[in-house]
């Protein structure tokens, strides 16, 4: 059972980066209500889930990268979380990381943050995203710099985390 007193609610979007230290209330009628989503005129093949009210059930769609909705959802139990079972995340008191350190800010199976500490090991910043332009960018990474070659660091680029080489600090 969720402790309502010490636990909040998250807007649950895997395509709006969590911030811990940021509340944002889920209103699941907001999302489960939206039309289904549709795979849009884009070329993209995205594998997705849709929540449909009238059969109480998650579907599984493929979205073309454009023109969607919040109907949206990278897992079936992300889906089913928020529109079957209308459970929020549970937040425990989160910490501020120490320097050189950061909430990773990927989702577990059924959407909520992980809220693992990850720390970075190499020197310098992520570029912002502006600035890493479209390199031939080819190791993504979880959340540690420990995977990338040499100075490249493990960064978040646009929805991914990606290997870059770092600016100074």
């Amino acid at each position: 059972m969720i402790d309502s007193s010490t636990t909040k609610k998250v807007r649950l979007n895997a395509e709006i980066p969590y911030n811990p230290f940021v509340d944002k209330a889920l209103n699941h009628q907001d999302v489960c209500y939206q039309t289904s989503a549709v795979g849009g005129r884009c070329r993209a093949f995205f594998p997705r889930f849709s929540y449909h009210p009238r059969r109480n059930e998650c579907k599984k769609f493929i979205y073309g990268g454009c023109h969607g909705n919040e109907n949206s959802f990278d897992t079936e139990g992300h889906c089913k979380r928020v529109c079957v079972d209308k459970q929020p995340c549970a937040i425990p008191s989160l910490q501020k990381p120490k320097a050189g350190c950061r909430y990773d800010e990927s989702l577990n199976e059924n959407g909520c943050p992980k809220n693992v500490i990850v720390c970075d090991v190499k020197p310098g910043q992520c570029p912002p995203d502006r600035e890493t332009g479209r390199r031939n960018i080819v190791y993504q990474c979880d959340h540690s710099d420990e995977i990338c070659d040499g100075a490249e660091k493990c960064c978040k680029i646009g929805r991914s985390r990606l290997c870059v080489p770092p600016v100074a600090s």
